[in-house]
């Protein structure tokens, strides 16, 4: 099973156990199924609530992300939460 880091805790897990955020190919974030650029969170507070780690968020995706971005991005993390706590 391949590895990854969360971007905000720095643990090495694998990469079915975090959440992964991707960014399309023309920029949109998304914790479904595009192709792009990734990231991953663990699925446990703090890590998971991304407004708070905006710049690591922008440093692991080597672009500026807008406020609209995160608050769209909050909204799929309180789903993807909400999941992975009824699992």
């Amino acid at each position: 099973m391949p590895t990854r880091t969360c971007i905000v805790c720095r643990k090495l897990q694998d990469q079915a156990a975090l959440i992964r955020v991707r960014q399309s190919l023309d920029g949109q974030l998304s914790t479904r199924g595009v192709t792009g650029r990734s990231v991953y969170f663990c699925p446990v507070q703090p890590c998971n609530t991304a407004p708070v780690h905006k710049d690591r968020l922008a440093r692991a995706l080597r672009r500026p992300v807008l406020v609209s971005e995160l608050e769209l991005l909050q909204k799929e993390l309180t789903c993807q939460r909400t999941q992975w706590e009824t699992n």
